[in-house]
């Protein structure tokens, strides 16, 4: 009933704002559609983008209209129940369940009906959005360290030296080749150096096939409450099965020692079977754990500022009223009012 409501309301929220395109006269009418489902694994990680073009008129309405829907991670199944299932966890941590969403992007006669199951992470958003929104081939444009090389479409000028590639070529041309091999899920040194990596391996290899491989490095939030390990919570019944016992292999790495685990996402999507202690697939393990060394050593410490006690919840009326809000605005009217909350 919960899912089911979420989803009501959640249409209910995407037909407002198409309605109000459609006012604006930016968008086709609701007879000639054209949008495109995206789903990213990932926060990190892999995506897949579907689109779905009941017309293919490129002077219409809302031609140069690129709307795009998104998440930001898995949901929070302890907070509030989230339910990911039968991918692995959920927000908070590196599991699929954490960190695979779910997207969509439509632009009106520029791209037909389709899923892309390439890789994408977030960080591809704004080189994506950019060549989306451009005019012009700008051949051999360059977003970043892991980018397309060859034609790529927009003539946006956004800034040198991005992680960010954009998929734009790739949505629209369904042959092109996938423009991400990898992804840094996260680093995170506060956690006793915990994240995860994953990357493509093609061909075929001496004891194993080729495919998308993961590598893990536990912290707390991978741990769970009891210290035994998030497992997978049923959507049904929301009960919770346990993690395997004793997955992992202890790994001496640049930065730490730490209990890793490694996945091929492409035949155990769900995370059920740690291959970190097969030695088939010790070069597997060997390469992601160079990556993850790279990404370690060249990772900006994180900062996080004091608590403003502006932003309590209590200080805030409707409809900001019992959540966090924002509270940079009129904080000084405030200050009695926060002197008397602490």
């Amino acid at each position: 009933a919960t899912l089911c409501a979420m989803v009501k309301h959640l249409d209910a929220g995407i037909g407002r704002v198409l309605n109000a395109l459609r006012t604006a006269a930016v968008w086709p009418a609701a007879s000639a559609a054209h949008h495109v489902g995206a789903g990213a694994a990932g926060a990190g990680a892999g995506a897949s983008v579907g689109t779905d073009a009941a017309t293919a008129g490129a002077e219409t309405a809302g031609s140069n209209t690129v709307l795009i829907f998104t998440t930001d991670n898995g949901g929070a199944w302890f907070e509030n129940m989230g339910c990911n299932y039968p991918l692995r966890g959920g927000k908070h941590n590196n599991f699929e369940g954490g960190i695979k969403g779910v997207g969509l992007i439509a632009a009106p006669g520029r791209l037909e009906a389709g899923t892309y199951s390439g890789l994408m992470h977030a960080v591809d958003w704004l080189p994506t959005i950019a060549d989306a929104t451009s005019s012009g081939p700008s051949a051999g444009r360059s977003f970043g360290r892991n980018s397309v090389q060859g034609s790529v479409e927009g003539g946006a000028e956004v800034p040198g030296g991005l992680d960010g590639v954009s998929m734009w070529p790739a949505l629209r041309h369904r042959d092109t080749p996938p423009p991400r091999t990898e992804i840094v899920v996260n680093v995170d040194p506060l956690d006793g150096w915990s994240g995860a990596v994953m990357s493509v391996f093609n061909g075929t290899h001496s004891g194993f096939k080729g495919g998308l491989f993961k590598l893990m490095f536990i912290g707390e939030q991978e741990k769970g409450a009891d210290g035994a390990g998030v497992g997978w919570m049923e959507c049904s019944t929301m009960t919770v099965n346990a993690a395997p016992v004793e997955e992992g292999v202890v790994l001496q790495t640049t930065v730490s020692n730490g209990t890793a685990l490694l996945f091929d996402l492409n035949a155990d999507p769900n995370e059920q079977y740690d291959l970190s202690r097969q030695k088939t697939y010790a070069p597997v393990l060997e390469a992601l754990l160079g990556m993850w060394e790279a990404a370690a050593e060249s990772a900006v410490w994180p900062k996080y500022p004091p608590t403003d006690p502006n932003s309590y919840p209590d200080l805030h009326s409707p409809p900001y009223y019992g959540s966090w809000a924002p509270w940079a605005d009129g904080v000084r009217g405030r200050k009695e009012a926060v002197a008397g909350a602490l």
